[in-house]
C-alpha cells in the first residue's frame, strides 16, 4: 500500500480519452497522462477556508479517480470490478474510503471567542458541492460492482452519514449521485443477493436516507418554479424511495 496519496495529488489527470480500444488486440486501454503537479494546499489566510483554487484541484483529482472506476461503462463489468480491485490493493480499501471521507467531512473555518461562555467556537464549514459530488459518484460506481464492493461501503457508516449531510446542497447533479449511489447499493444482482440488499436498505433507511429524500423529492415537487429544480432528480429520487421501501420490507 503506498504511504499517503497525499489526497491523490500524484495521480494523472482526467484524460478525456481515458478508454481507449487497442488497434491491435481490440481490448479496452487505460492511457494516463502525465501527473499532477504537487498540491499547494492554498488557504484563505483569515478565515482557514480551502481556496477555490484549491477545491478545482481536488475535483480534478476526485473527478479521475470516478472516471477510472466508471470509465469502461455505466453498468457493472469486469474491468470496473477489476479497476475497483486494483485501486484497493494499491491504496488499501480502509485507506481509500478513509481519504473520501475525510473530503466529505467539514473543516473548522473560523475561530470565534464566545464572550458569555468565555471559550472559543470552531466553527464548520461545509464542504462544496465540488468536491461532494464526485465522492458521491465514485461510491455510485464502487457500488454498481459486485456484492462484496457494496458491504465494502456499508462499513464505512461515517462516510455514509456526511453523505447524507452533502444533500443539504441545492446542487441536483449531486443530489443525483446520492440516488445512483443508494439505487446501486440496494439492487441485488441475483435473488442469493436479495437479503443483503434488504439488509443494506433498513441501514441507510436507519442513517436517514428514506425520509431524507422524501422531504427533498417533496420540496422539489412543489417549487417547480425554482432555478434548481431538476425533474431527473425527482425520478432517481422515487426511483430511490422505492427501492428502499420495497428491500427493506422482505
Amino acid at each position: 500500500m503506498m504511504e499517503s496519496m497525499d489526497d491523490i495529488t500524484q495521480q494523472p489527470h482526467v484524460d478525456q480519452n481515458a478508454q481507449a480500444m487497442d488497434e491491435h488486440n481490440g481490448s479496452a486501454r487505460l492511457h494516463l497522462p502525465q501527473p499532477f503537479p504537487p498540491s499547494t494546499q492554498h488557504l484563505d489566510p483569515y478565515h482557514g477556508r480551502t481556496s477555490e483554487s484549491d477545491i478545482g484541484c481536488q475535483e480534478q483529482r476526485l473527478e479521475f479517480l470516478r472516471n477510472i472506476i466508471g470509465g469502461f461503462s455505466d453498468t457493472a463489468t469486469p474491468a470496473n470490478t477489476d479497476m475497483i480491485d486494483f485501486l484497493f490493493k494499491i491504496y488499501g480499501e480502509d485507506h481509500l474510503f478513509k481519504i473520501l471521507t475525510d473530503k466529505l467531512r467539514p473543516k473548522p473555518s473560523l475561530q470565534r471567542n464566545d464572550m458569555v461562555a468565555n471559550v472559543t467556537v470552531v466553527d464548520a464549514a461545509r464542504v462544496s458541492s465540488q468536491i461532494a459530488e464526485p465522492v458521491a459518484y465514485i461510491l455510485a460506481h464502487i457500488a454498481a460492482s459486485v456484492p462484496r464492493h457494496r458491504q465494502a461501503i456499508m462499513r464505512h457508516a461515517e462516510l455514509l452519514k456526511l453523505v447524507l449531510d452533502s444533500l443539504d446542497h441545492s446542487s441536483a447533479e449531486l443530489r443525483k449521485g446520492v440516488c445512483h449511489l443508494v439505487n446501486n447499493l440496494t439492487w441485488p444482482d441475483n435473488d442469493d443477493d436479495r437479503e443483503a440488499a434488504a439488509e443494506i436498505a433498513r441501514e441507510l433507511i436507519e442513517m436517514g436516507y428514506l425520509l431524507k429524500l422524501k422531504i427533498l423529492r417533496s420540496k422539489s415537487i412543489q417549487n417547480r418554479d425554482d432555478p434548481d429544480f431538476d425533474l431527473d432528480f425527482i425520478e432517481r429520487a422515487k426511483t430511490a424511495l422505492y427501492q428502499l421501501e420495497h428491500y427493506a420490507s422482505l
